[in-house]
C-alpha cells in the first residue's frame, strides 16, 4: 500500500548510504606528526620525495616542499635564517634520509 511518496520500503527518493564505503581513517589511527605545525600533508609530501628515484625530480620536490613549508609559516624565504631553518625542518621530517643537495649546511634538531 502506498501513500503519497511513501512506500512499504520508505520514501522513494530516499538517499541510501553506498554498502562499500571504507572505514574511517582517524589522525589518532595514523602515525604521529613528526613536526605538527606543518600538518599532515606536509609530511605525505616528503615521504613522496624520499620514494621519487630520479635525482632531478628529487630535488625539484624538495624544493617546491620547502617553499610550501615557507608559506604555511608565512616566512619570506628571502631570510637565510629562515631558509636554513625550513631545510632542517625537511631533513628532520625525513629522518636525515632525504638525498637531495641541500643549499645548506643541515643541523640535526
Amino acid at each position: 500500500m502506498t501513500c503519497g511518496a511513501f512506500t512499504d520500503e520508505g520514501p522513494r527518493n530516499a538517499r541510501r548510504a553506498p554498502k562499500d564505503i571504507p572505514p574511517m581513517d582517524y589522525n589518532t589511527n595514523r602515525p604521529r606528526l613528526k613536526m605538527p605545525s606543518y600538518g599532515r600533508n606536509v609530511q605525505q609530501m616528503v615521504e613522496e620525495c624520499l620514494a621519487v628515484e630520479n635525482p632531478d625530480e628529487r630535488q625539484d620536490y624538495a624544493e617546491r616542499i620547502v617553499e610550501i613549508m615557507g608559506t604555511l609559516t608565512q616566512q619570506s624565504l628571502r631570510n637565510n635564517e629562515v631558509k636554513q631553518k625550513l631545510w632542517n625542518h625537511l631533513a628532520y621530517i625525513a629522518d636525515y634520509k632525504l638525498n637531495v643537495n641541500f643549499p645548506c649546511e643541515i643541523n640535526r634538531l
